[in-house]
């Protein structure tokens, strides 16, 4: 089977994913997407994700108007094979995602972008320095970190900076 070989760093993500047909069971069911990363044949990464709504801190409340519950996108697993650790494919994997969540915002409310980490400080580092902020809830050994969605009004094309740029 395509996941018999999967092995991350973290049990509890290996058995979710050889577990495929639940995976597969919450697709279809529209309740999480999960996104396989292959190389030659081989799964050497996954992530699963959904859209929803998600509770706001106090002080962003205050800031919303009120507003408790903001549009965002959650990723549930975000997970390299152990071999794969490393070698900027997870990077890559993380920045294309962002930049989709980036255009999609221009047409739909996506104000942040939710992920639950492994509470390891190579890992919060990963996501450090990607723009994720760590927050301060945990759950079942996992921190929540947030990326806020920039607005494409704020996003510049690097042609605009630089008129002599050759391309």
């Amino acid at each position: 089977m395509l996941t018999d070989s999967f092995v991350s760093k973290d049990v509890r993500l290996d058995t979710w994913i050889r577990n495929l047909s639940n995976a597969y069971e919450h697709h279809i069911l529209g309740l999480v997407s999960t996104t396989l990363i292959m190389h030659g044949g081989k799964l050497i990464g996954f992530y699963a994700a959904r859209v929803g709504n998600l509770e706001v801190e106090e002080d962003e409340k205050k800031q919303l108007k009120g507003e408790a519950y903001i549009p965002s996108v959650e990723i549930l697993y975000f997970v390299m094979h152990k071999d794969y650790e490393g070698q900027g494919i997870g990077s890559m994997t993380m920045m294309d995602l962002i930049a989709d969540l980036i255009e999609a915002n221009a047409y739909m409310a996506i104000r942040y972008l939710f992920c639950w980490s492994v509470d390891v400080p190579k890992t919060l580092h990963f996501y450090r320095n990607r723009g994720f902020d760590m927050m301060d809830t945990q759950q079942d050994g996992l921190r929540l970190m947030r990326f806020a969605i920039p607005d494409t009004r704020d996003i510049q094309l690097i042609s605009e900076y630089n008129d002599d740029l050759l391309i």
